[in-house]
């Protein structure tokens, strides 16, 4: 019994420590993961004009779009714009008249599915 007693509080230790809770969105902190993914052949040095949404896409379970527009996606929006704007890209209203097209995006959830085929694994 006496040997049971310490592995049972590394598992439970090990299950609090793994346990990680979604960020919440009302707070952006420095704990994001960036993705950035853009064509490799692009000379960015053509460009002159970026287009930006003014809100961000929330990639979860709907199927239909959702958008995040308060204040703390107005923050994470607007150094987007400080960045570009200090690298000499000037912002445009419409889209059309853009040189370069930025999407910024949250993913909200995540599923993953595994599928082995054979029943004995």
């Amino acid at each position: 019994m006496k040997k049971f007693i310490p592995l049972l509080l590394a598992v439970f230790a090990f299950a609090l420590v793994s346990c990680e809770k979604d960020p919440d969105m009302d707070k952006p902190d420095n704990k994001y993961l960036v993705y950035t993914n853009y064509d490799k052949e692009a000379n960015f040095k053509a460009f002159e004009t970026y287009y930006l949404l003014d809100s961000i896409l929330v990639i979860g379970d709907s199927k239909d779009a959702e958008y995040w527009k308060d204040e703390s996606a107005q923050e994470i929006l607007s150094a987007y714009v400080t960045n570009m704007n200090n690298r000499g890209y000037v912002r445009v209203g419409k889209r059309e008249d853009a040189d370069l097209g930025l999407q910024v995006s949250y993913v909200k959830s995540t599923y993953y599915f595994t599928d082995y085929g054979r029943p004995e694994w």
